[in-house]
């Protein structure tokens, strides 16, 4: 048989056969010194069966999450549903930070309702320290999102380190009448 002189990219080739026999000699030397043993290649198949599971893993939630926006809309929509939650706060612990005795903060959640009904956030916690009532009440429409203001006075009693408060967002919703938040903050 007789190769082929030209392969189209590099025009015409002239080697020795003894420079094909050297790469071949250097080819098996090669794959003798780093030929993997035996419980190497035990390893990489197992790896290799680890990494198709994690691949299937990941095939099966990328469904689920898309039908779940198929249904729902997105994927906060297909997460309360799941969980059965009519009303949600988009962040349940707030950190205001760092701060003194006595400083003030206000930072805004979103809550939305998920129901196919009107809802109301008809009140919440109201002391010395924390006031979720500035906004309210207000009503959601079905799908409805709303930003609703929450302050919180860092109290003169509080010694330095991270002070924690739990307020809450009362609702005229039955299945769900109030929302949790957490409110934090560093006291320096």
């Amino acid at each position: 048989m007789k190769g082929i002189a030209d392969c189209g990219c590099f025009g015409t080739i002239k080697a020795s056969p003894w420079h094909a026999f050297g790469v071949d000699v250097a080819a098996i030397v090669l794959l003798a010194i780093a030929r993997p043993t035996l419980a190497k290649m035990e390893l990489r198949k197992e790896a290799i069966s680890t990494g198709k599971w994690g691949l299937g893993l990941a095939a099966v939630f990328a469904l689920i999450l898309g039908v779940g926006v198929a249904i729902y809309g997105s994927p906060a929509a297909a997460l309360a549903k799941l969980r059965g939650d009519s009303l949600t706060v988009d962040r349940p612990h707030i950190d205001f930070g760092h701060g003194k005795a006595g400083d003030f903060f206000s930072q805004r959640v979103i809550v939305t309702n998920w129901t196919s009904a009107p809802l109301r956030i008809i009140g919440g916690t109201s002391d010395c320290s924390c006031i979720t009532t500035s906004d309210l009440p207000i009503t959601l429409a079905p799908g409805e999102a709303k930003s609703i203001a929450i302050e919180y006075r860092v109290p003169s009693t509080d010694r330095p380190g991270i002070t924690s408060r739990t307020a809450s967002l009362l609702t005229d919703c039955p299945k769900q009448p109030a929302l949790a938040l957490t409110l934090s903050a560093s006291v320096d």
